[in-house]
């Protein structure tokens, strides 16, 4: 039976196994033995065995790696995927986050992009002054899983779409109020889930970005994001996978190969940037996190994010590099009717260095704050019930 196995587990994601290989609904190992108990020639013992491993089961549960699409409905040997099945009907969600993820929005992983928008207050009284730090991000996203057509390994499928709109800032207001400095962007992206006989899976991510400064809006940088992001359970790239089942503690490791195209019309407050010069920034982005899913750890958590991109139209004159890591506890989480997360109010020490994306703006900054956080994916398998 291995031989059959092989092509359905590489295309796990967007394909189900062969029907003829699926036992009938109310099938058990006992029944199939029984059937099979008058021909010569078969082994019992394995054959058991082999239908026993066709059962379902829980892989998060088991810590084992968990799969990235719904799972799929009962069928019998003659049933298709129903297309109206709720897992494969289109959802939405207004997400409240700190900026644009690197990961894909939709995913296994239903808080993805973990942190919140933060917000600061300052007052120096000796010098009568107020300073309001926000960074933070506002999306709204819809996406469908598709129906897996076959499970022929050698034909290119699309497993997920979703589409991705919102606005991202980074913001300072000093000496009274009256001056607000700090980039503001609008987006408009997309994600793919792919399946192909040369990758198994990974997700194709494109962003439409137009920036602007704050201050008086004379900055006009506007461009294309593009990123390749693969998924390789067995190497921990691009999944969550447990580290110790003692500990409940999971890591999540998400590395994008991107291509960012902008054309500075006007570099208003971003002096780093030449006004009518174009920018190709390739290189990779990097997000990785710690989380504990239960147990008395279970509200604390860890996250690191690293971009170095390369300014290949420029010789390498001005490139991207940006790190930023920090630690995270809950303080009051929400959840929706069906139990599942809904947002939380999280305490966040983070530290910021290097020059940011899209504006190169330096970073060296220490925050201690609260964040807010709302919204979450819907979980596909509990729609699926």
């Amino acid at each position: 039976m291995k031989h059959l196995f092989i092509p359905a587990i590489a295309l796990l994601a967007v394909s189900t196994p062969a029907l003829a290989e699926q036992p009938s609904v109310g099938q058990t190992p006992d029944t199939v033995s029984a059937a099979h108990a008058r021909d010569d020639g078969v082994n019992m013992k394995r054959l058991r065995d082999d239908v026993k491993a066709r059962k379902p089961r829980s892989s998060r549960a088991k810590g084992e790696i968990p799969s990235i699409l719904p799972p799929l409905p009962p069928m019998t040997a003659k049933a298709a995927v129903p297309q109206d099945w709720p897992a494969y009907k289109p959802v939405s969600v207004l997400l409240v986050r700190d900026a644009y993820s690197v990961p894909t929005f939709i995913s296994e992983k239903n808080d993805i992009s973990d942190n919140g928008a933060s917000l600061s207050y300052t007052r120096n009284g000796i010098a009568n002054t107020q300073t309001i730090a926000g960074k933070g991000a506002v999306f709204y996203a819809v996406s469908q899983w598709i129906p897996p057509a076959g499970n022929d390994p050698n034909v290119v499928g699309l497993g997920h779409y979703s589409l991705v709109s919102g606005v991202e800032w980074d913001l300072k207001t000093k000496n009274n109020l009256h001056q607000t400095t700090g980039p503001v962007s609008a987006l408009f992206g997309s994600e793919f889930l792919i399946a192909s006989p040369v990758i198994p899976l990974s997700f194709l991510k494109s962003n439409i970005v137009y920036t602007t400064d704050a201050s008086d809006g004379r900055a006009q940088i506007y461009g294309a994001e593009f990123a390749w992001q693969p998924v390789a359970p067995q190497f921990r790239i691009g999944t969550t996978t447990r580290l110790s089942r003692d500990l409940d503690l999971w890591l999540g490791f998400y590395p994008t190969l991107n291509a960012d195209y902008f054309h500075v019309g006007n570099s208003g407050d971003f002096t780093n940037l030449v006004t009518g010069r174009d920018y190709l920034w390739i290189g990779p982005k990097v997000q990785a996190d710690l989380s504990f899913h239960s147990g008395i750890l279970e509200r604390y958590s860890f996250f690191l994010k690293y971009f170095y991109l390369y300014d290949a139209l420029n010789g390498g004159g001005q490139n991207v590099n940006y790190g930023q890591v920090g630690a995270k506890a809950k303080l009051i989480e929400w959840t929706d009717p069906n139990g599942d997360p809904l947002g939380n109010l999280s305490l966040l020490l983070r530290y910021t260095n290097g020059t940011a994306v899209r504006t190169l703006q330096q970073n060296n900054e220490l925050y201690a704050g609260v964040t807010l956080k709302f919204g979450n994916v819907p979980d596909p398998s509990k729609r699926a019930e």
